[in-house]
């Protein structure tokens, strides 16, 4: 066997970032996932193998009491990415300084309002297989009953278009009440 001469070691200390997920009034959220992202190469485009192999960490998923624990990070800035069904996602920007204990953190989450609905036609029946696409970016598919579901960031007017397969596109606007779900029908024409 050979020796390797140039063979070079670095250790790197890794990081815990804990805390908790929490809705409104302070009330846990369970099964809230967060996910962190590492932030782009800062060290003028040089990384140590350590830094490469965590570069996906694992995500973690809240407990029923909305604590979470990302152990194994590497001491570098990071996003924290976290969603919860019923809750409008957030990211959260971690500037790193070192690897010194990060004080626990609490995230606090706004309560989505679930717009649920039908895609219809003027004469009432149901059009399945229905792109909605609306402002901000979210898109929605209508099954095979015509029915769509959509997490919501606010309540007001809502706007978009509404694809129906190779077809062309309808406008829509619609009026969604401030309520923690809401059903209101889109008619296509």
């Amino acid at each position: 066997r050979e020796a390797a001469d140039d063979l070079k070691v670095v250790l790197s200390r890794a990081l815990t970032v804990s805390g908790m997920v929490l809705g409104l009034g302070g009330a846990p959220i369970a099964g809230a996932m967060v996910l962190p992202r590492l932030a782009p190469e800062i060290d003028g485009g040089e990384s140590n193998l350590a830094d490469r192999a965590l570069a996906r960490p694992a995500p973690a998923r809240t407990d029923e009491e909305g604590r979470f624990e990302l152990q194994g990070l590497p001491c570098r800035p990071m996003e924290l990415s976290v969603t919860a069904k019923g809750y409008v996602g957030r990211d959260i920007d971690m500037p790193v300084a070192s690897c010194a204990a990060v004080t626990p953190i609490e995230i606090n989450l706004q309560a989505a309002i679930v717009w649920k609905g039908t895609v219809r036609t003027g004469t009432g029946a149901a059009v399945p297989g229905a792109t909605l696409e609306f402002e901000g970016g979210l898109v929605a598919l209508s099954d095979a009953d015509g029915r769509f579901s959509v997490d919501l960031r606010s309540a007001g007017t809502i706007s978009g278009k509404v694809r129906l397969g190779a077809g062309g596109a309808s406008d829509f606007t619609v009026f969604i009440p401030e309520e923690a779900e809401v059903f209101v029908d889109v008619i296509v024409p």
